[in-house]
């Protein structure tokens, strides 16, 4: 989508499996317009799109000692070239992950030249997954994602993950001041790193949902910001340009309603 609005590129990539797309960052010029990833039946998935929107190359990304299913839901550019993916391996979530993957693709589509990251959480829940990444430049990189007891509950923990801006983990840990139901994305706004969320009111099913934003730095120093009257509103994402703001959406049967609201760094 053009500055305008108006739409430049619109293709279909076909996939021979069952497969989604979670996440895409810009190219690298004018060969390459994004980068996007996402699964590709039990194997995680990335793939560099031309500007006619059409792949330049895929990558699959596997478990090469195990028959673990991988999921990248989230990818950061790192300043010698790779790709830092993260996401999940595992059963239903398994375990939070992350890898370094070639920024051209590598010599072939598999798997064997993607360097895993270990990642042990202290006081984690069973099953987790990485879902959103910032990059704060010299300052590194930051991750948010969720732990849960079960496949299936009504707020998840939220975890957070740092790297040094070479993609190196420096911390893992529990953020243990808000519970979540949902991570909706991530934006650098100054020197941090800005997550909108949804929030439950109450741990029973189908109780209304609000908003919320964590602020998280590089050291892993976090604040969780409740959203007032937010309920029944949905975050669209977040507009940094100078100061931010948080692009929220309520739909009804007759209209959509649109609000902005300005974000402290």
């Amino acid at each position: 989508v053009e500055a305008d609005g108006t739409l430049s590129v619109d293709a279909e990539l076909e996939a021979p499996n069952f497969s989604d797309a979670f996440t895409v960052i810009a190219g690298t010029g004018d060969e390459e317009r994004a980068v996007i990833a996402g699964f590709l039946d039990q194997q995680g998935w990335a793939a560099s799109l031309d500007a006619r929107g059409q792949i330049r190359w895929q990558k699959y990304v596997r478990e090469l000692t195990g028959p673990n299913p991988t999921q990248i839901r989230a990818l950061a550019r790192l300043p010698a070239g790779p790709l830092l993916a993260a996401g999940a391996r595992g059963k239903q979530f398994g375990k939070a992950w992350a890898a370094h993957l070639p920024a051209d693709g590598g010599a072939q589509p598999t798997p064997e030249d993607v360097e895993d990251v270990a990642i042990a959480i202290d006081g984690v829940d069973d099953f987790q997954m990485l879902q959103a990444i910032v990059d704060l430049g010299e300052a590194g990189i930051v991750a948010l994602g969720i732990g849960k007891r079960g496949y299936i509950q009504t707020h998840d923990q939220l975890i957070a993950v740092g790297f040094d801006p070479a993609g190196k983990l420096r911390w893992a840990k529990v953020l243990p001041d808000a519970r979540v139901s949902e991570i909706r994305g991530g934006a650098r706004v100054g020197e941090g790193a800005v997550f909108h969320v949804r929030v439950p009111t109450s741990a029973e099913r189908g109780a209304a949902q609000t908003l919320a934003v964590v602020h998280l730095d590089a050291a892993g120093v976090a604040r969780v910001e409740g959203l007032a009257d937010s309920e029944g509103w949905s975050s669209a994402g977040i507009v940094a340009r100078g100061s931010a703001e948080l692009v929220t959406v309520r739909s009804s049967a007759t209209q959509l309603s649109w609000r902005r609201l300005t974000l402290a760094p």
